[in-house]
């Protein structure tokens, strides 16, 4: 029971030790209170009680201890001590400063006043060194260094350092420590056994997607590839690091496609993936495009092309009809039979990057160009003063209580963070960020150009959610692109409206034409509008029109009669194995005459059964954890939103690659920084596949 106190209760300042705190445990000197009336009490014999604390739950208590003066307050009255109710730590370190070398023995007074006060007539208090059993055994003790090692990214040779070895040598003093040749053979083992885990898992379900890209660091290239799949038990996804590996010579799609394909073939994933998310660079566009499963449209075209094709007439060319049909034939024919990627998605979070910076620098809108210019000239400015000298940075704290926010060209958000960041500093701070400019000798924002970015961070925040909302990886799924897309319209359309928007209407036109370009085609998609009315948490509430709702209605029917239909051939097959193994006759001609005299009735049985799913999830499903109760529902939510809308979580795989290939790490090879980013995303820690 003193065990158990002792867990729950701190001490109430630094002073306490920890070997006070374990006698004090012992002698039952710390109680929790399960109420109010249940407070914990001082020994009478050495306090005398004065009552509550008014403004604590605390209790006041007078010291008779012989030479202990009672303080007074500025007021004349006596200032008593204050102990907590569910502790004694403040009134025995009062008691115990009487006699700090222990020479009246006041320790075991109060530990024996204690015992007598709670009941408590037995103290077992033991102080023994610990031995092996009490620690742990060499095998752990290796896996937790080795762990240590790969978590905290530090190299391996780290546990040849005198430091560490003294550090060891006095918290496990009879465990041996090895060195860097054992923890490399103890990565490569850790690294085939997570492996084969991985493998296993992934044998086990039945939907899986990618997310793939190209990173290159210290003149090494590399290419990054995560998983992701549902349990099978419940809707809960699961990811990992698929792999990280060389990419020697150029980033050629035939490259990039062969290395994709001996990954996928590595894991025996080939027929379970759905999809496979990239950014929108032409070598993956083409690596797809050749050997990819995608039949979908087109949804975008090369990023330096404008909306209308301003190409100039080449020179007519004739063919006999023949020969192009014949071609076209035989390539389709081959192009069927080399499928060996699955179907392909742009990465929506790139897309609406390149909306708002791209399309944006097109605006031919005079006004609008001349402002943005003139605006972005004096932060960048401003920003490179602060990046340039650290006389500068300390300026700017002086004046401002911190450092701006800069943008960065590989985030996507990083533009919009650091104007909204001095647009609240415009707010906040005027007068300081004047004396900043003037003492940095720049010029300041004039008023027309403050309401031009105020106006610019109110239009871009809607992209800026958006864009959080997309690279998310643990609860998103392709389901969320099209509400996304579509609240992402309807606020930017609340803003054509809008009389406060005056300078950047050419921005919110021009956010539109570039989203309907890059994302319309994508409505039509059947595969996207399924992944979005399988999810409960938006259904059919995205869609605005009668007709819109109807069709996915009846999309959804469709598909759940697919499934159905494919369930009951496995499930009849299974009948028909089963008696053709008792019997080699089949069923026979009566009770085949009955089966399909009675079919008109089973089958609107069925129809109606399958309506009822259908409308009972459709109007009763309000979360995924009731997608359990509609099977067929939950397989096509699974199906279709395993793939992932954005490519941001092999991004923050190589923000994980890059503090492991760090700049002292150079002579590292590439097998061991693939195991130890591997064992480090895919640590158990944190992944409970």
């Amino acid at each position: 029971m003193a065990d158990e106190t002792f867990d729950q209760e701190l001490p109430e300042n630094d002073s306490e030790t920890e070997n006070a705190a374990q006698v004090e445990t012992a002698s039952g000197n710390v109680s929790i209170s399960d109420s109010d009336s249940s407070k914990v009490q001082l020994p009478s014999e050495f306090f005398e009680n004065m009552g509550d604390s008014k403004d604590k739950k605390a209790g006041l208590y007078k010291c008779l201890f012989k030479g202990c003066k009672l303080k007074t307050k500025k007021d004349g009255t006596p200032k008593y001590l204050v102990v907590k109710n569910d502790s004694r730590c403040n009134g025995k370190r009062h008691f115990l400063a009487h006699d700090p070398n222990n020479e009246l023995g006041l320790k075991e007074k109060w530990n024996l006043a204690v015992v007598k006060m709670t009941g408590k007539n037995k103290i077992s208090t033991v102080d023994r060194a610990p031995t092996s059993l009490h620690i742990l055994r060499q095998s752990d003790f290796d896996k937790y260094v080795l762990n240590f090692l790969i978590m905290d990214g530090i190299p391996l040779h780290e546990v040849e350092n005198e430091g560490f070895k003294l550090l060891m040598s006095k918290a496990a003093p009879h465990l041996k420590i090895y060195g860097r040749t054992f923890y490399t053979m103890l990565l490569k083992k850790e690294f085939a056994s997570r492996q084969q885990q991985l493998k296993q898992v992934l044998l086990n379900c039945s939907d899986a997607a990618t997310t793939i890209d190209a990173w290159t660091c210290s003149r090494r290239s590399y290419l990054g590839e995560t998983v992701h799949w549902f349990d099978k038990a419940r809707v809960k996804r699961q990811s990992a690091c698929l792999a990280c590996r060389r990419i020697k010579g150029r980033h050629t799609h035939d490259v990039l496609e062969k290395l994709i394909e001996s990954i996928h073939e590595e894991y025996q994933i080939t027929d379970k993936l759905r999809g496979s998310t990239t950014d929108n660079g032409s070598n993956f566009l083409k690596c797809f495009r050749e050997t990819g499963a995608s039949t979908l449209p087109n949804y975008e075209e090369e990023d330096n092309q404008d909306y209308y094709d301003d190409s100039k007439d080449e020179e007519m060319v004739y063919f006999e009809i023949g020969e192009i049909l014949n071609d076209h034939s035989g390539d389709t024919l081959l192009r069927n039979e080399n499928l060996t990627l699955p179907v392909h998605r742009r990465c929506a979070c790139h897309l609406l990057s390149l909306v708002s910076k791209t399309n944006v620098k097109k605006i031919q809108d005079y006004l609008f160009e001349q402002l943005r210019s003139t605006v972005f000239e004096k932060l960048q400015k401003i920003w490179n003063k602060q990046n340039s000298s650290s006389l500068n940075s300390d300026i700017i704290v002086r004046h401002l209580g911190k450092l701006f926010v800069v943008r960065n060209d590989t985030r996507w958000n990083s533009e919009y963070n650091a104007v909204s960041c001095f647009v609240r500093l415009l707010k906040k701070k005027n007068r300081a960020l004047k004396k900043l400019f003037e003492e940095l000798k720049l010029d300041f924002i004039t008023p027309n150009e403050e309401q031009f970015l105020k106006e610019y961070v109110v239009v871009m925040k809607p992209m800026c959610d958006s864009l959080d909302i997309l690279q998310a990886n643990i609860h998103v799924g392709m389901g969320y692109l099209l509400p996304t897309l579509t609240v992402l319209r309807k606020k930017l359309m609340s803003f054509t409206d809008d009389t406060s928007i005056t300078l950047c209407q050419a921005l919110v036109n021009s956010l539109l034409d570039a989203i309907h370009f890059r994302f319309d085609k994508m409505f039509t998609d059947n595969e996207l509008r399924l992944a979005t009315i399988t999810n409960p948490m938006f259904k059919l509430s995205w869609l605005d029109k009668d007709e819109d709702i109807e069709l996915a209605k009846s999309l959804l029917t469709c598909e759940y009669n697919r499934l159905k239909g494919i369930a009951q051939e496995a499930s009849s097959s299974d009948e028909s194995s089963d008696c053709s193994s008792s019997s080699l006759s089949g069923p026979s001609p009566i009770k085949q005459r009955k089966k399909n005299f009675f079919a008109s009735i089973t089958k609107k049985r069925s129809k109606k059964q399958c309506d009822d799913e259908v409308d009972n999830y459709l109007n009763l499903c309000d979360s995924l954890d009731k997608l359990c109760d509609y099977p067929i529902i939950q397989q096509i939510y699974k199906h279709y939103n395993v793939t992932l809308p954005s490519s941001a979580s092999v991004e923050r795989l190589f923000s994980q690659g890059g503090l492991i290939y760090s700049a002292r790490r150079m002579k590292m090879t590439d097998i061991h920084f693939e195991m130890l980013l591997f064992l480090k995303v895919n640590n158990k820690t944190f992944k409970d596949w």
